[in-house]
């Protein structure tokens, strides 16, 4: 599951207290390393692996190498470091020196910006140096998210805070870098272009493991002089080098250019707003490509949310929404104008940017742009405009466009949200009706007995234990009615033989070589001793028309977003079940299946589902809203 973790004993030989201060006055850099340790430290060491790789640069005469450490429950990793204490250590030539020990994390508390811009202020003043780089590392959430989740206090930086506490240090940054996932937003850039030159940032989530720390600094201690362009591109090259669990992105961005790009994206909105409240069908439209663009860290009914993160590529997200609209309604030369204003724009900004296979089409940088408003209460959707402080932002695009989507959604609900009515099971065939535009139709099978836990409780209730997209459908010309029909001896998921789940992934492109797919399940920890809730993400290849689908990695339901946790053969998995509550609703429940995986990434195959009788059968639609209607469900 999570890397094991080598410990290295010669830094812990070395893990020395020293007086603070007194960097030399010819270092070149000085790398301010704030690492908010949060559950990646306490639950896999992540942030202790990281630490041992800048050990492994053997000189740094040319570097500083500063560190403040704390924010998670975590008092002896395996380089002694006590994470329940804010501490600050300097990496010198392949030893740590711990130079202060500020207290109790619990009272100083590391996801405030002021604990921040304190250690900011402090190591550029003791630590001098030509250029000053800022690494963030911990959790991260995008412009509505935040960064850095201390584990401890449970508190969160907003990108607002974040933004003044950058400001507060008084110091123009050379690069400014988030360690973190989904930070690589064009908001991220409009909050943090006054005070740095470069950001280094992922637009999707990051695996465990995070950047190498040893390429790089090694890289920047051999060429001192290197441009802030070049130090991102050897961080990137050193991230995507590792050949992470799939999928990854990193980008460089000339912070310079985002105000350019700001202003464009302003135009856009602009162009853009008088859509949204045109007509069902023009709001349809947008949904539709906003469906179609690569998302990150996208929600759906597999994990509800009332603050989405809701990120999409924005470069794909312009170019599909442009030409969507300009099909289904002819030429708007002021919608062609500003599109192509914010591509020139983003080309400009974005220098340098790697993506692995299945995020291939990431062009570098997102923006916020909502894909399920189903999921929104109208106060958490208000919440989500005031994205970093509105100032931060294109105006229109917050203060018009957003909201002008969002008010057309909640007065045209009824036409905008698909329904579905399942018929009783005739033979072997299982059918339904849909109503209004959907997104995707589920079909699922289950058991008239099975074993589901709430909590830590079990009970027995009927379930569904396997589901899949329905694709045999008809539509009657000129009506908002298709008409479903599943051929119930088709084969089913399976993952090394035990039923599963297999739900379209909306953080994967669609209509591309490689399909994205979830499957609900929760993975055990070992070191916690309990099952923590999320889904395995699978890839769908296609090689010669041959079909192959593989489990990547692991997704835990984390706010902010985790990383992605690789996966490893002997790590237990428990399946969920799709149960109905005493109340009527739906929702994924960990089961009594578990399976013991038999390597790193195994295989989902599909085989024949033993339907029984008094199997309980349903139909799922999900539609455009992000709303999801579950048909009565039927017996087999």
């Amino acid at each position: 599951m999570l890397r094991i973790l080598k410990c290295l004993a010669a830094s812990l030989g070395a893990l020395l207290l020293v007086s603070c201060g007194g960097g030399s006055t010819n270092v070149t850099d000085t790398v301010l390393v704030y690492m908010v340790g949060s559950n990646l430290e306490s639950d896999g060491q992540a942030a202790s692996t990281n630490i041992e790789q800048m050990l492994a640069v053997s000189r740094t005469s040319q570097v500083n190498i500063v560190l403040e450490t704390g924010g998670a429950d975590s008092k002896a990793g395996p380089l002694g470091i006590d994470w329940t204490h804010v501490q600050r250590y300097l990496v010198s030539n392949g030893k740590l020196l711990q130079l202060q020990d500020l207290g109790p994390d619990s009272g100083i508390d590391m996801g405030r910006g002021s604990t921040l811009r304190d250690f900011l202020r402090w190591g550029v003043s003791h630590y001098p140096a030509s250029r000053y780089m800022l690494v963030l590392w911990d959790h991260g959430g995008g412009p509505n998210g935040g960064f850095g989740s201390d584990e401890i206090t449970g508190t969160t930086m907003t990108l607002e805070q974040l933004a003044q506490a950058v400001q507060g240090s008084g110091t123009r940054y050379s690069v400014i870098g988030f360690d973190a996932c989904l930070m690589a937003d064009v908001e991220v850039a409009s909050a943090l272009s006054p005070y740095a030159h470069y950001l280094v940032a992922s637009q999707d989530v990051e695996p465990s493991e995070g950047w190498d720390y040893t390429p790089w600094l090694s890289a920047l201690q051999a060429l001192p002089g290197a441009s802030g362009a070049v130090i991102g591109r050897d961080i990137v090259d050193a991230y995507l080098g590792q050949k992470l669990v799939d999928p990854t992105t990193l980008s460089v961005v000339d912070l310079q250019a985002v105000p350019t790009l700001v202003q464009a994206m302003d135009s856009y909105a602009r162009a853009l707003q008088p859509y949204a409240a045109r007509s069902v069908l023009a709001w349809q439209v947008l949904a539709d490509a906003r469906m179609r663009s690569l998302d990150f860290m996208g929600q759906n009914f597999v994990q509800p949310s009332t603050s989405p993160t809701d990120l999409v590529d924005e470069l794909l997200w312009v170019g599909n929404t442009q030409s969507a609209l300009l099909k289904s309604f002819g030429a708007d030369s002021a919608l062609s104008t500003a599109a192509d204003g914010v591509i020139r724009a983003t080309q400009a900004a974005v220098v340098y940017s790697r993506a692995s296979y299945s995020d291939s089409q990431a062009t570098g940088l997102s923006v916020y742009f909502p894909a399920l408003m189903a999921n929104y209460p109208s106060i958490d959707y208000a919440g989500h405009l005031l994205i970093g402080g509105q100032s931060a932002f294109a105006s229109s695009y917050v203060n018009a466009l957003l909201p002008a989507y969002y008010d057309f959604y909640k007065a045209q609900q009824p036409q905008l949200t698909a329904s579905v009515t399942t018929q009783p099971v005739s033979g072997a065939s299982f059918d339904a009706t849909v109503t209004n535009s959907f997104d995707a139709v589920l079909v699922a099978a289950g058991s008239p007995s099975c074993t589901v836990y709430e909590a830590a409780s079990p009970a027995q209730q009927p379930c569904e234990e396997t589901m899949q997209p329905a694709t045999t459908y008809t539509h009657d010309p000129g009506t908002p009615t298709w008409q479903f029909s599943f051929d119930l001896s088709a084969p089913w998921p399976t993952l090394q033989g035990a039923a599963v789940a297999l739900l379209p992934d909306p953080s994967v492109l669609r209509g591309q070589a490689s399909l994205g797919y979830l499957i609900p399940a929760e993975l055990w920890n070992p070191n916690r001793q309990f099952f923590m809730a999320g889904y395995l993400r699978v890839v769908m290849t296609d090689s010669a028309g041959v079909e192959s689908y593989a489990v990547t990695g692991f997704q835990p339901t984390l706010t902010p977003s985790g990383r992605t946790l690789g996966l490893q053969r002997g790590d237990v998995v428990a399946l969920d079940d799709f149960v109905q509550g005493s109340n009527g609703s739906w929702s994924f429940q960990r089961s009594s299946r578990t399976v013991t995986l038999d390597s790193a990434e195994p295989q989902v195959s599909f085989a024949a589902y033993p339907l029984v009788a008094a199997s309980p059968l349903t139909y799922l639609v999900s539609d455009l809203t992000g709303a999801l209607d579950v048909g009565q469900t039927q017996v087999y």
